[in-house]
């Protein structure tokens, strides 16, 4: 089978989750090819190097405001670049490569992909951006036709966490899809000793609620706990914080972790799930798939989320962080989607 994977332009998240499914496809023998914006192919090279890759201007999602809600205004040119559909050069790019399925995490315009390819089309993913950007602009001309485009997909794969695919006619449901911790963490965290870890990805110091660092900095010192935090959050969280680099292995760190202190993003909740702790989320854009992520999270008992647009955020936050940290562990999850997805593959593949 020859398989053509498009990942969103939309954050690493979407390529970290991406990379496990990339990794059973090439495991099960099949051709995989990777169609990504240009700035993942050195990380893709190196993370998947039986795969080819072919690159062009992918779907970009939104844009945060440096307050960390979402920027309407700068976002419209990605909903406009998304509406007009796929690049004719990238349709032609996978045409050429010839594949027998075509799968998006979320890019909306993957059908048009596939029908240059005269193959199906199968959307994987815990949402998808018409519903995003229904949510942000309502049913304008081009929300509905990124709709139309989602709909166009032959099969949708709901993964767990997540406001599901509801313009896809065919779906079916599939289990949480995240990376494998490993076994070694870095050399400042003591295994011995419970951890917590503040992470927001790539997201500006400035634009993330540092009053809940520095109050989670003084809780973690009164109980013995070690606070792991990104590098450049360093200088907010207190001499006693262990720093870390962006290239350490963060999937070991948060399944080590007691406590994930992030934002609503899937990829670290469900790697944090990989491990025995619960996640504390911040809810930075509102938006569909963010609010249905905190519910279904908070539903199954995993963790617990607070929008930061609450005027009372601080102390909500905080106390949703000592009420988690008071549990007892919780079993591991053991879900793994990759292996129900390249069936779903195999199978729509012919």
């Amino acid at each position: 089978m020859r398989v053509a994977l498009a990942i969103s332009d939309h954050g690493w998240g979407h390529l970290n989750r991406s990379l496990v499914t990339a990794a059973e496809v090439v495991r099960r023998g099949h051709a995989l090819a990777l169609v990504i914006n240009a700035s993942m192919e050195a990380e893709v090279r190196r993370a998947c190097p039986d795969a080819e890759v072919l690159t062009g201007p992918l779907d970009r999602g939104y844009v945060f405001a440096p307050g960390g809600s979402v920027d309407h205004d700068a976002s419209r040119p990605l909903l406009h670049a998304s509406a007009i559909g796929a690049p004719a050069a990238l349709a032609e790019a996978v045409a050429r490569w010839r594949p027998d399925v075509v799968m998006a995490d979320a890019t909306p315009w993957a059908p048009a992909l596939a029908c240059a390819a005269d193959a199906p089309a199968v959307l994987c993913s815990n949402f998808s951006w018409d519903d995003q950007y229904l949510a942000m602009y309502g049913a304008t001309a081009e929300v509905e036709r990124v709709r139309a485009q989602v709909a166009a997909f032959d099969l949708g794969l709901e993964l767990p966490l997540g406001s599901g695919l509801p313009a896809v006619a065919e779906r079916r449901t599939v289990p949480l899809l995240a990376q494998w911790p490993g076994t070694s963490l870095p050399p400042a965290i003591d295994a011995a000793r419970p951890l917590v870890t503040w992470t927001m990805g790539r997201t500006p110091p400035e634009a993330q609620p540092l009053d809940a660092l520095r109050g989670l900095a003084e809780g973690c010192a009164r109980r013995g706990f070690q606070l792991a935090v990104n590098e450049v959050l360093a200088p907010y969280a207190g001499k006693a914080a262990i720093a870390l680099p962006d290239h350490v292995a963060w999937s070991d760190v948060l399944a080590a972790s007691c406590l994930v202190v992030t934002k609503a993003g899937y990829s670290t909740v469900a790697e944090a799930l990989r491990g025995p702790g619960y996640v504390a989320m911040a809810g930075v854009t509102g938006l569909t798939e963010e609010r249905a992520m905190i519910a279904d999270v908070e539903a199954r008992g995993w963790g617990l989320g607070v929008a930061v647009a609450d005027p009372n955020f601080d102390a909500r936050f905080l106390a949703a962080i000592d009420a988690l940290l008071r549990r007892v562990p919780r079993p591991p999850t053991d879900e793994a989607g990759e292996y129900a997805i390249v069936d779903a593959l195999e199978a729509i593949a012919g």
